[in-house]
């Protein structure tokens, strides 16, 4: 069976380029090191953040169980909070006569904070 494109459609793909790069050896031992010690400190971090989760679970549950959204217990502060978060909806807002432009002409870009994105094998 022939593929048939219509004039309208289009056909799209992805690729990744893979670049290589010289690191002199001492570098790439010192970064092999830290990239392995930052693993070991990600992996108990992940440790640690799933037993606070658990903790935190039965923390709230015995929180509801007084009734009570705050406490103050031996100098902890408990809370259950509720927040709600304002997002401009776009098509809304244009159904509601604005137009496109205006709302493309009043977004602003603003960098963010830099930041190292360290991926450890197997987490993607």
């Amino acid at each position: 069976m022939a593929l048939q494109q219509s004039a309208k459609q289009s056909a799209k793909a992805t690729t990744t380029v893979t670049q290589v790069v010289a690191i002199k050896p001492k570098t790439l031992a010192k970064l092999r090191t830290e990239l392995k010690g930052y693993a070991a400190l990600k992996a108990q971090r992940d440790l640690l953040d799933e037993r606070m989760t658990a903790a935190k679970a039965v923390i709230g549950e015995l929180r509801e169980s007084t009734g009570e959204d705050k406490l103050s217990v031996d100098g902890f502060s408990l809370a259950l909070v509720q927040s709600v978060r304002k997002v401009l909806n776009h098509a809304k807002l244009i159904e509601l006569g604005c137009a496109a432009a205006w709302i493309e002409e009043a977004t602003e870009n603003k960098p963010s904070k830099p930041y190292e994105r360290i991926t450890v094998p197997g987490e993607e």
